[in-house]
């Protein structure tokens, strides 16, 4: 028997160490526990930033750089139209369109308008005809603070269009052209005048010479035309009374 005491001895000895080894490493995991974890600021989703102010394309702003290219004018063209059914016959619109110097009494931003003679002065008393008229004009326009004077060349082919294109660039345009065109909604009879209604078309064709007066038009601008065939409306309920 003396064998089986001296192996119970053993295993309880071997017990005995276990237990003060597991007492002993019970206070430094209870530290370990014990220890505040650190906290870092939560992460600002990406969807919680939002932009309250558009900046403008500076892109915009490149003609202003020296040695910059330039742009080509297909590029800074801007272009408008309008088109309205009229209750007038095609011969009366253009009586209307085609007097040069009222020009400022039914489009839109046009202050005044002169028709000047070959030495450049103002050319008083001219009216249109019948016939096919080129003329140079001195127009005047502003708008948002805006202010340009430019001349204008005027075609008219009676009854059936009137253009205006400036005759070189200016301080604000580089090319600015305007057709009114006038088409009858019913064909006239062999020998007559076309009668009314008639289909007012106008186009507006144009290009900034300096891309802060495009940034700064492009609140007004798109409206231009609208607002010509408006005031045109009147014009012609004022001349011809209805």
């Amino acid at each position: 028997m003396r064998p089986t005491t001296a192996l119970t001895r053993a295993a309880r000895a071997a017990t005995t160490s276990v237990r003060v080894t597991s007492a002993a490493l019970r206070p430094t995991l209870n530290l370990a526990a014990s220890r505040p974890s650190p906290t870092f600021p939560a992460a600002v989703p990406a969807a919680a930033t939002r932009a309250f102010f558009s900046l403008p394309d500076i892109t915009k702003l490149a003609g202003l750089v020296p040695g910059a290219p330039e742009k080509s004018a297909d590029a800074e063209e801007q272009r408008f139209s309008a088109r309205k059914i009229m209750p007038y016959s095609p011969a009366q619109l253009y009586e209307l369109v085609s007097d040069v110097g009222a020009y400022s009494a039914f489009i839109p931003f046009c202050t005044s308008s002169t028709v000047l003679n070959a030495s450049g002065g103002p050319a008083s008393g001219w009216k249109p005809g019948r016939e096919p008229f080129s003329v140079e004009a001195e127009l005047a326009v502003g708008f948002g603070g805006l202010q340009e004077r430019y001349v204008s060349k005027v075609v008219g082919e009676p009854f059936v269009r009137v253009s205006a294109t400036a005759s070189e660039r200016t301080p604000m345009f580089k090319n600015l052209e305007t057709t009114w065109s006038f088409k009858p909604t019913t064909p006239a009879a062999p020998g007559q005048e076309a009668s009314g209604p008639t289909l007012l078309s106008i186009d507006l064709v144009f290009v900034f010479a300096n891309p802060l007066h495009r940034i700064a038009s492009q609140a007004v601008l798109p409206k231009v035309a609208e607002k010509m065939v408006e005031a045109f409306e009147d014009r012609c309920v004022e001349v011809f009374g209805r």
